[in-house]
């Protein structure tokens, strides 16, 4: 027998509010629903709890049962829904539920290449977002970092995106700046950008650093030789326990 209405829109409100013990408590009366034809996008509860970033109601919805790869209509799975953010929101993200949530529903057996209706995964969604953290995880856990859109984007291209607006484009060039060097640490490559003409553009030094070195691995080399180099007569250790402390202490080819 389907679920009614109500029932579904009181499980899509706790998952939405936060209320995890009310949720919990309506999932042991009435179980997960497996209809959500009537809903829009056809967004389960767990795509909705996912959306605003409701970590407990997450991991009570897996624990339900919930499936951590059903997608909505536009093929977006919970991954993309929890770290596709608005710009505004990006800051609290990185410190917040979002990035936890990642964890819980990769720990659950989510796809980390996933790809949505436009081709796109969770990578691609993390570097247009500029989520930092949602992006470790996404690497740590496997994530292709090459792995190219329907549009032929891979995930270091949405990280270079510009905007027509200068202003606009400073303060993103500025959160897509702690991005870059995640990306091209992985291995990362550009398919759809000239990172020669990229590394010109304003707020883009740091890519001039890297493609001037020979690429990351060569900038990350040099970046450590200076950086010893300039604590060894400081530092009053073992010259040959300098690079660990380095290594220890700086992000070292982050800048």
């Amino acid at each position: 027998m389907l679920r009614s209405e109500c029932e579904t829109a009181q499980l899509i409100h706790c998952a939405e509010t936060g209320d995890a013990a009310n949720l919990r408590r309506l999932l042991g009366h009435y179980g997960l629903t497996r209809d959500y034809s009537q809903i829009p996008y056809s967004r389960t509860v767990l795509h909705r709890a996912c959306i605003a970033g409701q970590r407990e109601c997450v991991v009570e919805l897996l624990k339900a049962g919930a499936d951590p790869n059903e997608v909505d209509d536009n093929v977006s799975t919970p991954l993309h829904l929890t770290i596709n953010v608005p710009e505004a929101d990006v800051d609290r993200v990185e410190n917040g539920d979002r990035v936890r949530i990642v964890d819980s529903l990769l720990q659950a057996g989510a796809k980390v290449d996933a790809a949505d209706h436009w081709g796109e995964t969770p990578l691609h969604d993390a570097a247009t977002c500029s989520l930092s953290e949602c992006m470790l995880r996404l690497i740590k856990a496997g994530a292709n970092v090459n792995k190219a859109s329907e549009r032929g984007r891979t995930p270091l291209d949405n990280a270079f995106v510009s905007y027509d607006d200068p202003a606009k484009e400073l303060v993103n060039t500025r959160k897509r700046r702690r991005i870059w060097p995640l990306l091209l640490r992985a291995g990362g490559v550009s398919q759809d950008y000239d990172i020669d003409r990229v590394k010109n553009k304003p707020g883009h030094d740091y890519i001039h650093k890297v493609v001037s070195a020979g690429g990351w691995k060569a900038h990350e080399k040099a970046h450590r030789a200076r950086l010893v180099a300039t604590f060894v007569p400081k530092l009053r250790i073992p010259a040959d326990v300098v690079p660990l402390v380095v290594d220890f202490w700086a992000h070292v080819g982050f800048y």
